[in-house]
């Protein structure tokens, strides 16, 4: 299953659409489908148990989700949705009567959320490509997240050369273990202190 959203440099972006009333689908269906860059592949379910089958199905670059659905109402509409596919980007659709929800749906994940009837073609597809965008942002984030949380808590370092002892009692440099559990290669400089030694020490 994709997990991370692609880049909306791809040639194409598959998307799931949850939409229930047939009007509402099919001007979702026609701004897409009228997108120069990228091209839209969109898979159109009617339920929220008909969403979550097709996330098992196949893999998604984004999901424009209604928030009244037959089988779901409201912010559960959402929770539900993205506890599944938690790094999933998802634009929420909603008519006004709904706005709360859908802004409770941003707190709590959401891309974004456009009002039925307050929104056009093109800002339908600028919302899906920053949506996606920022999804794969977030997940470099928790990427990265992910392996800070793998350093040592305390780890050993050689009082005379400075290496770092790792969990398999190996002492590795600086930039050898932050390579291997941060995936990181640092840069080099010199801190003010040490420059001003060095300036110091060819003074004489």
């Amino acid at each position: 299953m994709r997990t991370d959203p692609r880049s909306t440099s791809d040639a194409r972006l598959s998307v799931l659409l949850v939409e229930d009333n047939p009007g509402d689908a099919e001007l979702v269906r026609l701004a897409l489908a009228a997108a120069p860059s990228p091209t839209f592949e969109v898979v159109e379910v009617r339920r929220l148990s008909e969403a979550m089958a097709a996330l098992d199905a196949a893999p998604f670059d984004a999901v424009v989700l209604d928030l009244s659905l037959p089988d779901s109402r409201g912010l559960p509409t959402f929770t539900v949705l993205h506890a599944r596919r938690h790094a999933l980007p998802v634009v929420v659709l909603t008519g006004l009567a709904d706005e709360g929800a859908a802004l409770g749906a941003v707190r709590l994940g959401a891309q974004d959320y456009l009002v039925k009837g307050e929104y056009d073609d093109r800002v339908l597809v600028r919302a899906l490509r920053y949506a996606v965008e920022r999804g794969k942002i977030i997940a470099q984030l928790e990427r990265v997240l992910a392996n800070l949380r793998a350093f040592d808590s305390m780890p050993t370092i050689c009082a005379w050369c400075r290496r770092i002892r790792d969990t398999q009692d190996s002492w590795l440099s600086v930039e050898e273990y932050l390579s291997h559990r941060a995936n990181a290669i640092p840069t080099h400089g010199i801190c003010p202190n040490c420059r001003t030694r060095i300036e110091n020490s060819g003074a004489g």
